[in-house]
């Protein structure tokens, strides 16, 4: 297929910079867990609390047959999201095909463009623990292609088709929970007799609807709680006004490109978004179109109802993430949960732009495409960058013999890129990717004080010693800010000294340290020892 070898081609070129990045914190993590582990522990998923066990088998064959290697994960993820962006292109012209649509091809390239090539995709095509949104992309689009299938012919290996997919799906990640739900929409969507709709509804998608309602069940039986990975406090905490205003708010990150604007500008978007007036209005205005598209759905156009389709299954395919934390400050960090809601996106926007003139949805198109490659090629930049400082600090690293060292400053990320981060705050951020890929097992404790965004590739930090066991170390530059586990760093006592933040540095006062410690600073791509005067 033509489009198979062009959308290949173009995302090979954008990401083959980045072929051996992204083997970062939380992929130390995976490491931990699978190193040493028998096969059938994937049943336990390794102890990661959440019934993933499909991703988990596929991670333990990959992880034991390569390891570490960057080209094997490269191809995979470039592969798996090749196949997505050709299952979305051939998705929107099946659907607008049987809407009896012309030329939906037109449509179908630019969403496949806009959805390959999109800045945002970065987090989930180069970090190598983010398989499990590759392939639930990968499984909903197979869902509805299957229920396609089905719908044409009525055989009952399509119909099995969507069922195994829709588990396959939820035994790997939480996104697969929204299956049903756009196996119920696009039975709104295509025509059928009177009464067609719940009696597909009833032979199809209720059906799907049962099995994520034995999900949940399992759930609570296996792991003691409704639902795992970040557990039913964070799932399933619903505070309607955050679910309105985060809707609203991924919705200008994409259509805006809204974590790219200047920090000015970014203030007054989401500062607007973040307005009761603003999210409430907006979102009540769009519950009466929806609902007015559902009752009137035979008197709209077929675009206009593709279009309805493509925008609801947007907010469907947001559902499973919109009640977790935004971040519109950073960049890179947490674009990986838009990864299935920006395919229908898209899909939206470019279904919308072709009901123009075709001259003037062209050049539109193109321009957003532009400005998209142009901020990916500056994001896989940052990709590229942060690897090279990474294992840089890893290959330059010479300590690991020592019994004490005390880390002053340590990259937490690189312009959003992750590099070293400890979400457990067990001092583990450097010294697990020391083991596990440079293969220098730190033979004493490391103890990690501060971490820091790095901004610039040659950041660091200088050391004063105020009196005997005070030390204060400040940024050599601005723009960066002190953080701890994977957020700003708040005062913190540990066994023999204490951390005070400040602006742009940080006070350490030093107790009862062991005698012999080495204390390290990082500058750009490499360490410092400072002498310290202990008490």
């Amino acid at each position: 297929m033509p489009e198979v070898f062009i959308l290949g081609l173009l995302i090979h070129i954008a990401y083959f910079s980045t072929w051996n990045a992204g083997f970062v914190t939380d992929f130390t993590g995976l490491q931990w867990r699978l190193e040493g582990a028998a096969w059938h522990e994937f049943l336990h998923c390794f102890g990661f609390p959440a019934l993933q066990q499909f991703l988990h088998l596929i991670l333990y064959v990959f992880y034991n047959a390569f390891k570490a290697n960057g080209l094997p994960w490269y191809l995979l993820f470039t592969t798996l999201h090749i196949a997505n962006t050709v299952l979305l292109k051939q998705l929107i012209g099946s659907v607008a095909g049987r809407l009896n649509l012309s030329s939906p091809e037109w449509a179908a390239w630019a969403a496949a463009l806009l959805f390959a090539l999109s800045p945002y995709q970065t987090e989930v095509l180069v970090w190598r623990v983010c398989l499990n949104f590759l392939l639930s992309g990968f499984f909903v689009l197979a869902a509805l292609h299957f229920a396609l299938r089905w719908f044409d012919s009525g055989e009952r290996r399509h119909w099995w088709g969507a069922q195994l997919v829709l588990v396959a799906a939820l035994f790997t990640f939480e996104l697969g929970l929204v299956i049903p739900a756009l196996s119920t929409l696009l039975l709104w969507l295509l025509p059928g007799e009177k009464g067609s709709f719940f009696k597909r509804f009833g032979a199809l998608a209720g059906v799907q609807w049962a099995v994520v309602g034995m999900y949940f069940l399992l759930n609570k039986m296996v792991l003691g709680a409704w639902v795992g990975h970040y557990g039913e406090a964070v799932h399933l905490r619903f505070v309607p006004a955050e679910l309105a205003a985060n809707f609203w708010r991924y919705t200008a990150k994409l259509a805006l490109f809204g974590r790219y604007l200047g920090l000015p500008e970014k203030q007054a978007v989401f500062g607007v978004l973040d307005k009761p007036v603003w999210f409430w209005s907006l979102s009540v205005l769009l519950a009466g179109a929806l609902v007015a598209s559902w009752l009137l759905r035979d008197r709209l156009s077929a675009r206009l109802r593709l279009t309805v389709f493509f925008f609801t299954a947007f907010g469907l395919a947001l559902a499973p993430i919109i009640n977790l934390y935004f971040n519109n400050l950073m960049r890179i960090d947490g674009d990986r949960y838009v990864y299935l809601a920006s395919m229908f996106f898209w899909a939206f926007a470019a279904t919308a732009l072709f009901s123009l003139p075709r001259k003037w949805a062209v050049v539109i198109s193109a321009s957003i495409l532009l400005i998209s490659v142009r901020l990916l090629f500056k994001t896989n930049q940052r990709w590229v960058e942060s690897t090279r400082i990474y294992y840089a600090l890893l290959d330059n690293y010479r300590w690991q013999n020592e019994p004490h060292v005390f880390l002053l400053n340590l990259p937490d990320n690189y312009q959003g890129a992750p590099m070293f981060r400890d979400h457990s705050m067990k001092n583990r951020a450097l010294a697990d990717p020391l083991y596990y890929l440079a293969k220098k097992k730190p033979a004493g404790q490391v103890y990690e004080v501060a971490q820091y965004n790095l901004a610039s590739p040659n950041d660091g930090v200088q050391v004063q010693q105020d009196t005997a066991g005070l030390l204060s170390v400040q940024f050599l530059q601005t723009g960066n800010w002190w953080w701890r586990g994977g957020i700003g760093a708040l005062p913190y006592e540990k066994q023999g000294y204490r951390f005070e933040p400040g602006d742009g540095k940080y006070t350490l006062h030093l107790d009862s340290i062991p005698a012999g410690s080495v204390f390290l600073i990082q500058k750009g791509s490499s360490w410092e020892e400072v002498d310290v005067l202990l008490k």
